[in-house]
């Protein structure tokens, strides 16, 4: 296309992209970031660019509009958005950088035809392309850095969890904060006293339940909160000295475990037993999950533990614990497992997920290459999916456990580490940071 000329300029006014699309745009809405919509080389001034007609899945829709080259305009708004055939209610316009754009909170009925208009005002240069992307999960936006490195500075985030209205982070240093939506994040300070956190070493776990955070780490410190704000803290002489690496709560109580295989239980999250049985053999144990599972007609409650060596253990009162049987894992740590849609999930330090519908018996899960042999620091479950993050940046989700695809971007770099995840109130949270030291990150998704 050359560049001069008012005919040309004049063609350009009225343009109308198409582009092929994958069968039916309601599969791509399924897998992230798969179908450019629309592309264009070479406008020369911005003009309004159409999408051609697609169909839609019924949910939380979600558009990724990229330029290469160009640029979008300082502060674009829903009105330099829009979308023909349909209302979508109120979306939320996210200016991720100069030449990305996200678009939230879609929710389009099935069934319809659609098309995404992105108008002149949005753009401030022209693009040489143009790429619009339709998506139902995987899109993630970083919290401010500048609160998040106020908060946490270089410590590891190790810990999050939701409960109550509020999100929790936790990491090295006692450092704590947090959160009533996942992005506006507050500090509790570290330390002992009034209004701290009364932790001065790592925080490794966070759970709530009956009405209570409660939060746990190394030195079998446990700390005990009401609104998350304001901390009681309950160390070895109330623990029986073990760091602790786990939590969880269910069936009405908290289980705590960590070094040497202890486990240890709670009513309160004051008053602590330990001891019972398990088949952990002195190994640590990484992570435990909840869940409620069929058998025999009957709802049964669930305890999943895993740790080292690919160890799993499974008990329905978090006292007395019994080996699962566990296939396709190898010999690498297990580090997390969540449960979610009648499903528990657990990620190893090896890039493999196994998942199991009763915590006894495990099958390796088909992930292919979505974290390429890093090893998987976090799951979790919300929204009809699970979430899984770890080393180099790299996440996938899931909506049966068995079954995983990548989340691109991620929003952390291959020199970064996602080392914990958590999922309230329709909002995915995850923290990190990189290898170098460099300031933690928090970045939530829909």
């Amino acid at each position: 296309m050359r560049s001069g000329g008012k005919e040309n300029r004049a063609s350009l006014l009225g343009i109308v992209l198409t582009a092929a699309l994958c069968g039916s745009l309601a599969s791509c809405l399924q897998t992230a970031y798969d179908t450019d919509l629309l592309d264009q080389v070479s406008p020369i001034i911005p003009v309004d660019i159409k999408s051609p007609s697609f169909s839609a899945v019924q949910g939380n829709n979600k558009f990724i509009v990229e330029l290469s080259g160009g640029a979008f305009a300082a502060s674009p708004g829903a009105g330099d958005f829009d979308l023909e055939g349909g209302s979508w209610g109120s979306p939320q316009i996210n200016r991720e950088s100069d030449t990305l754009v996200t678009i939230t909170r879609i929710t389009l009925p099935a069934g319809g035809l659609y098309r995404l208009t992105v108008k002149k005002e949005a753009l401030r240069a022209p693009p040489n392309r143009v790429a619009v992307r339709a998506v139902t999960g995987g899109l993630w936006t970083v919290v401010s850095q500048a609160t998040v490195t106020n908060i946490f500075n270089t410590a590891v985030i190790w810990a999050m969890g939701c409960g109550d209205g509020k999100f929790l982070a936790g990491g090295d240093e006692g450092r704590l904060a947090w959160s009533s939506d996942g992005i506006v994040w507050n500090a509790v300070l570290p330390g002992t006293g009034n209004g701290k956190s009364q932790f001065t070493n790592t925080i490794r776990a966070v759970a709530y339940g009956n009405g209570k955070f409660v939060a746990a780490g190394y030195r079998s410190r446990v700390g005990v909160s009401s609104n998350g704000r304001d901390w009681e803290a309950w160390d070895e002489e109330k623990t029986g000295g073990t760091s602790i690496l786990a939590l969880t709560y269910g069936n009405g109580k908290f289980v705590a475990a960590g070094d040497n295989g202890k486990i240890l239980w709670s009513g309160n999250g004051y008053n602590w037993s330990h001891g019972g049985t398990n088949a952990f053999e002195g190994r640590s144990i990484l992570g435990l999950a909840y869940g409620e599972v069929t058998e025999s007609g009957r709802s049964v409650p669930r305890f999943v533990a895993v740790g080292n060596d690919a160890k799993i253990n499974w008990s329905n009162d978090g006292v007395t614990w019994t080996a699962a049987t566990v296939n396709g894992l190898g010999g690498n740590a297990v580090n997390a497992v969540a449960y979610g849609g009648g499903i528990f999930a657990a990620a190893t330090n090896g890039g493999r997920i196994a998942w199991s519908a009763d915590g006894k018996n495990w099958t390796r899960a088909t992930t292919g290459n979505v974290f390429a042999g890093a090893g998987i620091l976090s799951v979790t479950y919300g929204s009809g999916k699970f979430v899984a993050a770890g080393h180099n940046g790299h996440m996938g989700e899931s909506v049966d456990g068995k079954n995983w695809t990548a989340i691109s971007p991620s929003r952390f770099t291959d020199t970064e580490q996602i080392s914990a995840l958590a999922y309230g109130g329709g909002v995915f949270i995850a923290g990190g940071n990189a290898y170098t030291g460099s300031a933690a990150k928090i970045i939530y998704g829909y």
